[in-house]
């Protein structure tokens, strides 16, 4: 038997999210259905970030931005701004990206979680934002996290919570998703592709470290202080 790298959750099989799913994930649409869960996950990461002694010490990295996620909130709360994103050319017009580069603190890196190194980030401490439940979606979350860690890092790992709301909101949004396959992908009724935070191998983290859970009727929240 493989070992199972994520220990968090159950990921779906190998290839059946695709860059379209994906990138449906980021429409209007789909945005609209979730706005709940990013709305309680953005309040949630700016009451984090305001109650640091000296937020503008720190970078904001939104892990799988999408369409340059917490953006408003790296920019006038931290030092600089990166969003992680593979599929930022499809989230991504030629001409935002073309503007972003005119922008100093701002930065956009166009790979897997896994093939960014320390190298393609801002120098300084980071505050780590594992978006809208993309933790679950990780193979080897503990292994490509501590590759780019260091001490002082803060990170925050958002999830869905399992409330009747939360699974009211989560089975809009992948119903809506879904009606674009000829299969379902992501089957809201069960347990698959969300993270049991209670579960997060601490002891396997490269820094001693802090952790902290917060929750709303429609997301869990793991902060760990590194």
């Amino acid at each position: 038997m493989r070992k199972k790298l994520n220990p968090l959750t159950e990921i779906p099989e190998e290839g059946s999210v695709s860059s379209d799913y994906f990138f449906r994930m980021m429409s209007p649409k789909a945005t609209k259905l979730a706005e709940n869960y990013l709305d309680d996950e953005t309040n949630l990461l700016e009451s984090t970030i305001d109650k640091l002694d000296n937020p503008k010490e720190f970078n904001l990295i939104a892990v799988a931005g999408g369409q340059l996620g917490m953006l408003k909130t790296g920019m006038e709360k931290t030092k600089n701004y990166t969003c992680i994103e593979p599929l930022a050319d499809l989230y991504l017009g030629k001409q935002i990206q073309y503007l972003t580069k005119k922008v100093e603190n701002v930065h956009i890196i166009k790979k897997r979680f896994a093939e960014t190194t320390r190298k393609d980030l801002f120098p300084g401490r980071n505050i780590f934002v594992f978006m809208f439940n993309i933790l679950a979606y990780i193979k080897n979350p503990l292994g490509e996290i501590n590759d780019l860690i260091r001490p002082g890092d803060i990170l925050f790992i958002s999830t869905w919570n399992t409330t009747s709301k939360a699974k009211e909101i989560r089975t809009r949004y992948f119903n809506y998703l879904n009606s674009f396959e000829n299969e379902i992908v992501i089957d809201p009724e069960n347990t698959i592709g969300i993270c049991d935070l209670k579960l997060f191998p601490f002891d396997s983290l490269r820094y001693p470290e802090k952790h902290t859970y917060y929750k709303t009727d429609v997301v869990e929240i793991l902060e760990i202080k590194l």
